[in-house]
């Protein structure tokens, strides 16, 4: 059972509404997310897609919020990749487009020797050419760290 909203609830105690939507983002709380955190991470980055999507483009601070948020938990998976690598890797394989884009993110910028694979079958798929570029950057990066002496 995860306990990001728990996490999250408690990190923002205190701040007031201004602070909670455009401050920072409590990435601290990394330090105390396990297993079934990361779970809810990526099933948040698909329900954010699905929200993004049912939002009209002319909708632009919407989307930007979402954007924001999307971004926001992409580094928070990056201060999880260390001990939870395989488990954020089923993220690439999501039916959501923009979640396997924000998961090959955060590999682009805290690689795993572990998902070399993952990432190798996602540049497999379709993908616009930002995403293919992301990907690209990540399994590159991904297999630099597993051919240095400490990957």
């Amino acid at each position: 059972m995860s306990r990001l909203q728990q996490l999250l609830d408690s990190a923002y105690q205190g701040r007031d509404l201004q602070e909670r939507l455009y401050g920072s983002f409590p990435f601290e709380i990394a330090r105390d997310c396990g297993s079934g955190e990361v779970d809810e991470i990526l099933a948040r980055l698909d329900r954010l897609q699905r929200e993004k999507d049912a939002i009209e483009e002319w909708d632009g601070d919407s989307r930007d919020g979402i954007w924001r948020m999307q971004r926001d938990f992409s580094a928070l998976l990056e201060r999880l990749t260390h001990r939870y690598a395989k488990q954020i890797a089923k993220g690439l394989a999501s039916e959501c487009l923009e979640t396997r884009f924000w998961v090959a993110m955060a590999f682009s910028r805290s690689p795993s020797p572990e998902v070399v694979t993952e990432l190798a079958e996602y540049l497999l798929d379709i993908l616009p050419d930002h995403h293919r570029a992301c990907g690209h950057e990540a399994l590159q990066a991904c297999k630099d760290c597993r051919s240095s002496p400490t990957g």
